[in-house]
């Protein structure tokens, strides 16, 4: 088993630089490769240097475990000392970081190092029962496998999350009034086949000649893709929603529970007519996601596919209930206001257009195809 706790050190460097950095208040994916990579190349010269003191497979197995873990602690308990100014000489903007590229260096050295690694436990020592060394490395191995492959689909996210901050100014100059999409920053924490409700939501429309504008969650370092993000401060969010209120073409609701949303809620009739008023409800995956999932589990919850945190959801909750919960309270909201829908939980894919009382229609469409469709055709006029 010591190779499978040798695998889990060596990515360990990683994602222990990952968060430190964080922790010190730096941004930065490049600082972060370097330090992985150094890590990596000082734990393999060192594992090189103790090999000729062993002669024994199992007793060099045990070695290179601790040494690697050792200089793993060290690292961390130095990058915590070391001053922050001296960590960052030329800071970088995450748009002026080709993340691709970086992952696919970090990949590559990490390939290179278990190569080592693999070479030195098989190639320089023999074993009397080899059968479980090549068991541990093959669970090691698949292991490695699908932390790279989550790495690098998360490094090409990063990348391609720049592409909204390119695109907003074409979408903003369109002569066409905006629609606004208003939701609960939760709806967009997780994502489904790696992308987020909102993403997957503007993924059939042409965001330029049709522009769905939403605020930009504070907390995400780049803007997320999907609909064009306007970042506004903390104090003057709520001036920046009345001015798109007042100019926009059409308002798009999705559930949610916040202070921010009930505040929005609430001056919807001020400034709009009924039919151009929708309120929509998301697949099941990404509802039970945004309310039923614990976000205090920390670094390592990112990293679960997403069939498993659905499994965990439904194991710790009665997922049923609480999304009945969700509505019916997001529901009573509206209707505080004057904006009637029904209490009972509506199905996935349901869009709600309004009449001129304000009393919601539900229709049920089967993609976000047809969500547009019904929405463009509506306030086309």
């Amino acid at each position: 088993m010591e190779i499978v706790f040798l695998f889990f050190i060596l990515f360990c460097g990683s994602i222990l630089f990952n968060q430190v950095l964080k922790f010190k208040g730096i941004y930065d994916v490049e600082l972060e490769h370097k330090l992985s990579i150094r890590y990596l190349l000082i734990d393999t010269l060192i594992k090189l240097a103790i090999y000729p003191l062993y002669s024994d497979g199992t007793y060099f197995l045990t070695a290179m475990l601790l040494s690697a873990g050792v200089l793993l602690l060290c690292a961390g308990w130095i990058l915590l000392n070391v001053k922050k100014q001296n960590l960052r000489y030329v800071k970088k903007f995450p748009s002026e970081i080709n993340h691709t590229i970086a992952g696919v260096k970090l990949i590559i050295c990490d390939i290179v190092v278990w190569i080592i690694n693999i070479f030195i436990i098989f190639c320089l020592f023999e074993y009397d029962d080899i059968t479980e060394i090549i068991f541990a490395t093959i669970i090691g191995t698949i292991g490695g496998c699908i932390v790279m492959y989550k790495y690098f689909t998360y490094m090409l996210r990063m990348d391609r999350l720049k592409l909204p901050a390119m695109r907003s100014l074409t979408g903003l100059r369109s002569k066409r009034k905006p629609i606004l999409l208003l939701r609960s920053f939760m709806i967009d924490i997780m994502s489904v086949k790696n992308k987020t409700f909102d993403e997957k939501m503007c993924s059939s429309l042409d965001i330029e000649a049709n522009p769905i504008i939403s605020l930009a969650n504070p907390d995400e370092i780049l803007p997320s893709g999907g609909s064009l993000k306007i970042q506004s401060k903390d104090d003057d969010w709520k001036s920046v929603v009345q001015e798109i209120l007042s100019n926009c073409r059409a308002v798009i609701i999705i559930e949610g529970l916040s202070e921010g949303l009930h505040w929005e809620i609430s001056k919807l009739k001020e400034y709009l007519q009924p039919q151009q008023l929708f309120v929509y409800v998301p697949q099941k995956n990404y509802r039970t996601l945004a309310w039923c999932t614990d976000f205090d589990k920390g670094w390592a919850y990112d990293f679960l596919p997403t069939s498993m945190k659905l499994w965990e959801c439904k194991r710790y909750y009665n997922v049923k209930k609480r999304l009945s919960e969700v509505w019916n309270s997001f529901a009573s909201m509206l209707q505080k206001y004057g904006i009637n829908v029904a209490l009972a939980t509506p199905k996935a894919n349901t869009l709600f257009s309004f009449n001129e009382k304000w009393e919601g229609i539900p229709t049920k469409l089967k993609n976000e195809k047809q969500l547009w469709q019904h929405i463009l055709n509506k306030t086309n006029n």
